[in-house]
């Protein structure tokens, strides 16, 4: 048997499910490291929270444990601010500047398609599953 260790760094709350082989392993909570028994080999793991999850990930196991971090996936908080700054600005200058409905289409047609994308096609790529570091 192997060990793995399996931090979470999401920054959604709530217990998130490590499946290991299409079969859950266990549970990890907010800001917990777990350590789980692993049989030695390939095999694939994927990270399940809420609606939302990871692509599934292979990883060699050995005799020496393996440390796995769960973490969110950056471009979605990004444009998160990048949004939330133009529509700022969009809400500042809209008595100086006058924007047709042309404009509010197009400021609001891209967080709608990332919000589709987010909750359809890339509801499993959330978060991804990075290698730590190896533990002796």
């Amino acid at each position: 048997m192997s060990n793995l260790k399996i931090t979470k760094k999401v920054t959604v709350s709530g217990d998130m499910e490590i499946y290991l082989d299409e079969k859950m392993l266990g549970v990890v909570s907010d800001c917990e490291t777990k350590l789980f028994d692993v049989p030695i080999g390939q095999h694939k793991i994927r990270a399940k929270l809420r609606y939302f999850g990871s692509a599934e990930n292979s990883f060699m196991f050995t005799e020496h444990a393996l440390a796995l971090t769960v973490k969110d996936r950056k471009w979605l908080n990004y444009f998160s601010y990048i949004y939330a700054t133009l529509l700022m600005i969009l809400l500042l200058f809209r008595a100086e500047i006058k924007f047709s409905e042309i404009h509010m289409i197009f400021l609001g047609i891209p967080p709608l398609l990332v919000f589709i994308y987010a909750f359809t096609i890339g509801r499993n790529k959330r978060m991804i599953i990075v290698e730590s570091k190896l533990i002796k």
